[in-house]
């Protein structure tokens, strides 16, 4: 029964599928002067923007979230597992500002796609 338990539970938590590889971000066209490539290993990542600038930061795991944290600002890049799979993921960003009530506010939206080797 104990070997059954930890199977399953290696079983559940090893298909959980991470963010890996390049993707290209498209933000709304309104938006669209943050375009870019992201590179994604492991933890950690690296945003380069098209006007040049290189941003980095740190990728956290939540229940059903995946959160892309700039190291020196506070951006949000939020994505969901469900979709971690797909070539095509949609995202929303959010910055975390000394607001009195609220506290998270949502900036943009907009998708990552995947770019093939």
């Amino acid at each position: 029964m104990k070997t059954l338990i930890i199977t399953l539970l290696l079983a559940y938590f090893g298909s959980q599928q991470k963010l890996d590889g390049n993707y290209k971000l498209e933000f709304e066209e309104k938006y669209n002067l943050n375009d870019g490539i992201v590179s994604i290993q492991g933890d950690a990542y690296e945003r380069n923007i098209k006007n040049g600038k290189i941003l980095k930061g740190d990728i956290i795991h939540k229940n059903k979230q995946v959160i892309l944290t700039d190291k020196k600002s506070n951006l949000k890049i939020e994505l969901f597992t469900d979709e971690i799979q797909n070539d095509t993921i949609h995202f929303r960003t959010s910055k975390t500002d000394n607001l009195p009530i609220q506290g998270d506010i949502i900036i943009y939206s907009g998708k990552m796609i995947k770019i093939k080797s």
